[in-house]
């Protein structure tokens, strides 16, 4: 019989989020500053190959986007650094998913996530944004344009993924596709065929796999596929079941 293991896992926080009203994190900046509940809903870890230093990041429900530095020789981490509260992040602090780009350059929030206390979700004008990760560790989050995100306005994001410079989104209404420009910038969002808020498609997950096939859960319906490459040639196109 081999021998019993005696690992355990170690609380990494972060717990409580400072926020002095109800679910007012919810709420885009100048909220923030005192007690919420601060439930964690998504994780995303970056991390060097050689090194293995990294950032793990943490959306909250109601408490925006979290980062803790990891130093890999030692196997000890730093303390939580509030993300979402910096100049220049914009919406609401509801975070559903957070996904880092191929080659860990840029990372993308995605808002939604309902809170503990009367299901907010915050207000999601623009339900993304993109934040570029800089040498020291830190975030610069890059500034939405208009109209871009017309077609998820108002939707909670389901599912996230990347591949490329592709952003691929999912929502409680359909699927959708964006790119990261060399700049930061997200490019306009527009809706995969077939699969689009006419009629109501939930994605509850996105996948990517080692050959460069996406895949895409839709309720009730099944899975749909398609690759990186023929999004690059046409976003818009159909996916297959």
């Amino acid at each position: 019989m081999p021998e019993t293991l005696n690992n355990t896992f170690k609380p990494l926080g972060p717990a409580p989020i400072q926020e002095p009203f109800r679910a007012s994190l919810s709420l885009a900046n100048p909220w923030g500053s005192g007690i919420s509940t601060g439930a964690i809903n998504t994780l995303c870890m970056v991390q060097d190959d050689k090194t293995k230093d990294g950032i793990l990041y943490a959306g909250a429900a109601g408490g925006g986007v979290w980062g803790r530095a990891y130093m890999g020789a030692t196997d000890s981490w730093g303390e939580w650094k509030w993300l979402s509260s910096a100049s220049g992040y914009e919406g609401a602090q509801s975070i559903s998913k957070i996904k880092a780009s191929t080659g860990n350059k840029w990372l993308v929030a995605a808002q939604g996530a309902t809170s503990s206390w009367n299901s907010l979700q915050g207000h999601i004008d623009k339900p993304l944004q993109v934040a570029e990760r800089l040498a020291d560790g830190s975030i610069k989050w890059i500034a939405n344009g208009e109209n871009i995100q017309d077609k998820i306005k108002g939707q909670a994001i389901t599912a996230l993924e990347t591949a490329d410079n592709l952003v691929i989104v999912g929502t409680n209404k359909g699927l959708y596709i964006s790119s990261i420009d060399a700049t930061g910038k997200l490019t306009t969002v527009v809706a995969a065929a077939y699969l689009n808020s006419t009629p109501s498609n939930y994605i509850t997950s996105i996948a990517k796999g080692e050959s460069g096939r996406l895949y895409a859960a839709v309720l009730d319906k099944g899975i749909y596929t398609t690759t990186v490459a023929e999004l690059k040639i046409n976003p818009e196109k159909e996916w297959t079941f």
